[in-house]
């Protein structure tokens, strides 16, 4: 990334980025220099993800972090399962309710299910989770970098916290959890274009579409930058 700002002075406007433009080269040397490093050198990054090492999206979440803090980024990541002793890696304090967020998801959507196992851990419905606006590494980051932060990590209502809290959200999506209600891959259902109405998972019950009003409910209007891992999840 790089930092990009449009400064009005009285008689011209200049943008700072990749390039510097000005027509004073004491404005250059003496402003918009060091603003651009406090800008970018000086900026925070928190990585959100529910595990620091297991799956794909804690591996990738693990290399933006180290390519972020070797190019003057301060990264940190937050991750519900910490699993080494990395100083850069904190984890959301251990109380019974991390385990319990997990254990009640899981619980409601075996109850959707008809008390079946089938498709258990293909659905997460964001029902319970942890806020994180209160942790002193929320409160001190400029920006909050969203990965895969379902399985209790965090609800519905602590991704709308996040969101109004003003920080500047990216959520890199890992799958197309974030666009429907309930499912990590759609399996060639387009449902979750309209209110994931009828949901094939769950045969008939109205789980789906509550969770996809109360997604769209939270998301709706959000300034979100978006980010697919693939050309694929993009065009889904």
């Amino acid at each position: 990334g790089r930092a990009s700002l449009q400064y009005r002075l009285p008689y011209e406007e200049v943008t700072v980025g990749a390039t510097f433009k000005s027509s004073n080269p004491s404005l250059y040397k003496h402003i918009f220099v060091p603003l651009y490093h406090h800008l970018y050198y000086g900026m925070r990054v928190l990585i959100v993800n529910t595990s620091e090492r297991t799956g794909g999206a804690a591996v990738a979440a693990n290399r933006l972090m180290e390519a972020l803090n070797n190019n003057g980024v301060k990264a940190k990541m937050l991750v519900r399962d910490k699993e080494t002793n990395h100083l850069s890696v904190c984890a959301l304090p251990q109380t019974w309710q991390l385990r319990w967020h997990f254990l009640w998801e899981r619980f409601c959507i075996w109850w959707h299910l008809r008390l079946k196992r089938t498709h258990l851990f293909e659905i997460d419905i964001a029902n319970c989770g942890t806020d994180i606006t209160q942790l002193p590494e929320f409160q001190e980051a400029n920006v909050i970098h969203l990965h895969w932060i379902n399985q209790g990590m965090l609800s519905l209502n602590n991704i709308r916290q996040i969101l109004e809290s003003g920080k500047p959200v990216v959520w890199t999506m890992h799958d197309i959890w974030p666009a429907t209600a309930i499912c990590h891959y759609a399996r060639g259902c387009e449902q979750y274009h309209t209110r994931c109405d009828k949901c094939p998972l769950l045969s008939g019950d109205s789980l789906a579409k509550r969770v996809w009003s109360n997604k769209d409910r939270v998301l709706r209007g959000q300034r979100i930058t978006f980010v697919c891992c693939s050309q694929w999840l993009a065009e889904e």
